[in-house]
């Protein structure tokens, strides 16, 4: 698989996504709601603390599972396919992969339904990151049917492009009309309100970002400077 996968357990990174699943995905009644997810969720004092002594967000609908992935993964995904295990009433694992391709070898969405099953989940969630609609309905059907080989649960799979975002899996144009759904507005989410009030630092705009968060400073490769280090040290 010629791509980079990373994953973020939430439990680590301490980035509690918390969706507590009773029944359907698509429970009836939902025409019409504005996108609503068929979730029925369970508040208060019933919802699962991944992270005791923690105030968890509880995602509720698409627009919120929008919001929660940068925070899962640290970064705005682009040209990516994420996909997230649902495990303990929590969305406990996030695998990001370069968008696949026509190209994408024999085998490859099957690798990342086994990394699901290897973590033990009960449901999975899939996001495509592209503007290329035909492509995103293809790999998401892909995924989707790679899942469904296994004992998983495919719980959602959405496409995000051009500032709007859709279920694929949804017919009901009420709610998921094939144009999509505007994309909520990052920073006044109510996602993005709970994390940072709970210290949580705002995702990189992009994986450049992220990586040079994580590299070394230069002058921790300088032999001048680590020369005056140690004659100082």
């Amino acid at each position: 698989f010629p791509v980079t996968i990373e994953i973020r357990r939430a439990f680590t990174l301490e980035r509690a996504l918390v969706i507590t699943l009773r029944g359907s995905l698509r429970a009836p009644g939902n025409a019409g709601n504005g996108g609503e997810w068929g979730l029925n969720l369970v508040s208060g004092s019933n919802r699962f603390p991944l992270l005791k002594g923690k105030e968890m967000s509880v995602v509720k609908t698409p627009a919120d599972l929008v919001s929660a992935v940068p925070f899962l993964i640290g970064y705005h995904p682009e040209n990516s396919l994420v996909v997230i295990a649902v495990k303990d009433d929590a969305l406990e694992m996030a695998m990001r992969v370069d968008m696949p391709d026509t190209e994408t070898p024999e085998g490859a969405f099957d690798l990342l339904a086994n990394h699901l099953v290897k973590q033990g989940a009960v449901g999975a969630l899939a996001v495509a990151y592209s503007d290329d609609r035909e492509n995103n309905e293809r790999v998401l059907r892909e995924m989707g049917q790679a899942i469904e080989k296994t004992e998983v649960q495919v719980r959602e799979l959405l496409e995000v492009f051009d500032g709007k975002y859709r279920s694929v899996i949804c017919k009901d144009e009420t709610c998921c009309p094939v144009s999509g759904n505007d994309l909520p507005d990052f920073k006044s989410a109510q996602i993005t309100a709970e994390q940072v009030a709970n210290g949580k630092a705002l995702p990189f705009e992009n994986s450049d970002g992220l990586i040079a968060s994580l590299s070394s400073n230069e002058l921790a490769t300088d032999k001048d400077f680590n020369d005056l280090v140690n004659q100082l040290s």
